[in-house]
């Protein structure tokens, strides 16, 4: 083998290298912004869920009133 080929297969190498790297630099973002949506995602069930056993209650009070109501109202 050439030197000049020994050289342009180690400029390769090189390249190789910090395109790789790049590409694992891009992974390692996807992850946080996954792992930021995950954490949202998380969050924001958790907060359905009390935003839906608030609503029961309320739906449940408006129950007993109207029984309430309309049971005195007889």
């Amino acid at each position: 083998m050439s030197y000049a080929t020994l050289a342009a297969s180690d400029r390769e190498a090189a390249q190789a290298k910090i395109e790789c790297e790049d590409v694992n630099a891009e992974i390692i973002k996807v992850k946080s912004i996954l792992l930021l949506y995950a954490n949202e995602g998380e969050e924001f069930l958790e907060n359905v869920g009390a935003l839906s056993k608030d609503l029961e209650q309320h739906v449940h009070a408006q129950i007993l009133l109207f029984f309430i109501f309309f049971g005195t109202a007889s």
